[in-house]
């Protein structure tokens, strides 16, 4: 098989790899209580080597998209298709399981302490019974090496090696069977700056040798600037924006896009200085947003009455533009100045 034909059958219909529509999901906590909606009829799509970065606070319902594509969680409402074939379901996800692999955010727990590196890599493999032990461990050395650490590096345990290593680590073990998409669920979020940078750049390095689309989610919007193709902007389990990346992190319509941006440090005083005075404190007794309205009402300082009783719908501020849901997208684009992340 071709190379074109391989990376033909990674799409569907509508030529991407992965496609969202209008996935809910709900949590219950217990019978006597309403579920608690953490992701409310999202919608997004990845193309085979693309990376689309998920972002917004603690809670907005990053990670709970993420389990839902693996089937971690089900799914109350809504599809997800992979390949052409729909896996809302989880039977319907198996014959795609090794295809659709994660990177969680900590690298330690994320690792068997009381297990060499290359007993935590090998364990998967030891599945396939056509695998002999040598082929596991000549894999295992392989899988090492591409992630930039020496075959030596499997007789280690977790706790003798950094952050940064250990990270690495665990991006192999989610390349063991070479999948076609990988969720990055706070790739970096634990590490330091200068390691941050490192692991992202083997994460490009990687997708540009492999083919690789990533799900990359996070809670800091000046992470993904350099990383993504396209942002989706996401609160209280609803889409805010998305578009590329330039666009969303240079020139962000939606209010809270450029809040997020606003709380990104800046070495530069004045340019910290800037972002402290455009942050707005909404009125103490503005009303919280609901169902039928916006969810970010309660916090946007350009609310409107018809903020809280509508649903903004997504659609974009200008043509080839990025999607906003915001009723006053088009007044604020024209007014904002652009602000880099």
């Amino acid at each position: 098989m071709t190379s074109e034909a391989a990376a033909g059958r990674d799409l569907d219909a509508g030529g991407m790899l992965l496609r969202l529509e209008q996935v809910s999901v709900d949590y219950r906590a217990s019978r006597f209580r309403p579920p608690h909606r953490a992701v409310d009829g999202v919608s997004l799509a990845i193309g085979s080597g693309e990376t689309l970065a998920v972002v917004g606070e603690s809670g907005s319902g990053k990670t709970s998209i993420a389990k839902a594509v693996l089937g971690l969680v089900p799914v109350t409402s809504g599809q997800i298709w992979f390949a052409g074939q729909e896996i809302s379901r989880w039977r319907q996800r198996q014959s795609v399981a090794r295809d659709l692999q994660i990177v969680y955010q900590d690298p330690f727990r994320a690792l068997s302490p009381t297990r060499t590196v290359g007993q935590s890599l090998a364990e998967p493999l030891l599945t396939d019974r056509t695998l002999s032990r040598a082929e596991v461990r000549q894999r295992v050395g392989a899988i090492l090496e591409q992630v930039g650490l020496p075959a030596s590096a499997s007789v280690k345990h977790p706790g003798e090696m950094s952050g940064g290593e250990r990270q690495r680590v665990v991006i192999a073990r989610a390349l063991l069977w070479s999948p076609r998409l990988v969720l990055c669920d706070e790739p970096v979020s634990s590490l330091d700056v200068s390691i941050q940078a490192q692991i992202l750049g083997l994460l490009d390095d990687l997708q540009r040798r492999l083919s690789l689309s990533y799900l990359f989610i996070s809670h800091n919007i000046a992470v993904v600037r350099y990383f993504a193709d396209r942002v989706l902007v996401l609160y209280s389990g609803r889409v805010m924006e998305v578009g590329p990346a330039e666009l969303v992190c240079y020139k962000p319509t939606h209010p809270y896009t450029r809040m997020l941006i606003d709380a990104v440090p800046d070495f530069d005083p004045g340019i910290q200085r800037e972002r402290t005075l455009r942050r707005v404190i909404p009125a103490s007794g503005q009303a919280a947003g609901t169902s039928a309205g916006c969810v970010f009402a309660a916090r946007c300082p350009y609310v409107i009455d018809i903020c809280r009783q509508i649903r903004p719908a997504l659609q974009p501020v200008w043509e080839g533009g990025p999607l906003c849901a915001c009723h006053r997208a088009s007044e604020l684009a024209s007014q904002q100045e652009p602000r880099p992340a």
